[in-house]
């Protein structure tokens, strides 16, 4: 819902202005933009993927005894963790990006 609203707030320029709304539109195809929006989705995936990678493991080990089962506070906080953290990769590398190229 957020990424909705920010979509809105980012356009809402455009509908006023026909030349605001073909500069706008000229920088979300910049080449630039979109090397960096992908590679940024790309690291955001590879994040998401270790954390359920983990919490499956860590579930499976549990489930043999081998570790501490998770209690229900400790898996909510987890499976909040598995989509906050890669959301914030995604605008961290975004940024970093966008001021290192």
């Amino acid at each position: 819902m957020a990424s909705g609203v920010g979509l809105l707030v980012r356009f809402r320029a455009g509908l006023k202005d026909e030349a605001s709304a073909r500069r706008i539109m000229a920088n979300v195809r910049d080449e630039r933009t979109v090397m960096i929006r992908m590679r940024a989705g790309n690291r955001a995936f590879w994040m998401s993927s270790v954390l359920v990678y983990a919490g499956l493991m860590w579930t499976s080990y549990a489930a043999k005894s081998e570790l501490p089962v998770l209690s229900q506070d400790a898996l909510w906080d987890f499976l909040a963790a598995a989509v906050a953290v890669p959301f914030a990769v995604y605008i961290g590398t975004m940024l970093i990006d966008e001021r290192t190229t």
